[in-house]
């Protein structure tokens, strides 16, 4: 069981062709994969769901998280790799598709006590859940 995410980081999916996956839920990254930490606010929430579809089992990682920045992304085929506080690490993506969807809500409030944090909304859909990085 995930608990309390401490970190995450994103890297180009193109840098995780080599990454081997073991299993729905299990991968190993052969290669040094270029990661960058993206410094958020508060908590880091990771839901993960499976389902049946056409008789195949998609799971759907959805990751949300609040950052300072205003600025808009240019986000294209990022994976995303997550740390809990254990020291376990957690992958989001491949180097194949299909590539996370980032969903970017950037709230500019009409009272003075609303949020201004951007909160971003990551989700997979496929047939690996959230992984987690052996090795």
């Amino acid at each position: 069981m995930i608990q309390n995410l401490i970190k995450i980081e994103e890297c180009d999916c193109s840098e995780l062709f080599n990454a081997g996956i073991f299993s729905e839920q299990k991968c190993f990254l052969t290669a040094n994969v270029n990661f960058e930490e993206i410094n958020t606010v508060g908590n880091i929430q990771v839901s993960d769901e499976s389902s049946y579809e056409n008789n195949e089992l998609i799971w759907t990682t959805t990751i949300t998280y609040k950052v300072k920045t205003k600025a808009p992304q240019a986000w294209r085929r990022k994976a995303f790799r997550m740390t809990a506080i254990d020291g376990k690490k957690y992958l989001v993506g491949t180097g194949e598709r299909p590539f996370p969807v980032i969903k970017e809500s950037n709230p500019y409030p009409d009272k003075p006590t609303g949020t201004t944090l951007m909160s971003v909304t990551v989700t997979w859909k496929s047939r690996h859940g959230l992984m987690e990085i052996i090795g």
